[in-house]
């Protein structure tokens, strides 16, 4: 199925309306489905610019209510490792639902 959704587009300082075009599966039924499919969409776009700030899968309701710290650092870790990212040389990362993570001298 595919939508378009009007949106502000990003990094404009008037705001800038533009018509986003996403193909969706079939299984989107409800607006919780719809919302969790375009996020899922955003990160893989924003993903593939190559920018130097990579944003990572969000947290389960159980990971954050199980050791919400630890759970974000495995999270962070895993994806460093499964990108093959050096950490020295990426030293921020979003996560969703909370601010910048970032380390180093700085």
């Amino acid at each position: 199925m595919k939508i378009y959704i009007q949106m502000k587009a990003a990094g404009k300082r008037k705001p800038v309306l533009q018509h986003v075009p996403y193909e969706l599966p079939e299984h989107v039924s409800t607006l919780r489905e719809l919302l969790k499919e375009l996020v899922r969409i955003e990160v893989e776009r924003y993903n593939e610019k190559g920018t130097d700030v990579q944003v990572v899968p969000y947290l389960t309701k159980e990971e954050i209510d199980e050791a919400y710290e630890k759970n974000t650092g495995i999270l962070i870790a895993d994806e460093f490792v499964a990108r093959k990212l050096d950490y020295a040389a990426t030293p921020a990362v979003l996560c969703k639902n909370h601010g910048p993570f970032t380390w180093g001298k700085d």
